[in-house]
């Protein structure tokens, strides 16, 4: 693989950590985007990113625990060949939107514990409902636009 996109997979990777993923799951999703390959043994996703079997196991599961990769087996064979799941994408996406919602509701409870002895951290709680109140909604009609269409269109080519 060139340089150019190692240094694209190790980018994305680091994106996935800021946000809570084991770096290597990132490398591994990483891998896959970048790739025009669509599926991939686990033999070679340890030799291509130079993984360890343990680790290559471990963030494999990991991935298939949280629904971002699935597989399929091929020739009755009991050999793995795993892709980006579409549907666990879309599924990742809406949980995400719904954990704002979360959110926002437990901080309007926390906003109402609060007394008037740090009115910038109110402020800045309110500010943050606001937020999460225009964006929310926002965020829920992009995914109905752009990744329901998608899954249908997938599940129709499956």
């Amino acid at each position: 693989m060139d340089l150019e996109k190692n240094q694209i997979i190790g980018q994305f990777a680091t994106i996935y950590k800021n946000v809570g993923y084991p770096y290597t799951s990132g490398l591994i999703l990483g891998f896959i985007y970048v790739s025009g390959q669509k599926y991939f043994t686990f033999q070679e996703l340890m030799e291509q990113l130079n993984l360890s079997k343990s680790s290559t196991s471990k963030f494999l599961n990991f991935l298939l625990e949280i629904g971002d990769i699935s597989f399929i087996t091929k020739d009755e064979k009991r050999k793995r060949y795993f892709y980006i799941s579409p549907e666990g994408f879309v599924k990742s996406q809406y949980m995400w939107v719904q954990s704002l919602s979360e959110l926002k509701k437990i901080m309007k409870k926390i906003l109402s514990f609060r007394n008037d002895e740090n009115p910038y951290l109110n402020t800045l709680i309110e500010k943050e409902i606001a937020y999460l109140t225009d964006i929310i909604p926002f965020l829920t009609k992009k995914n109905d636009e752009h990744f329901l269409k998608l899954i249908q269109k997938e599940e129709t080519n499956n």
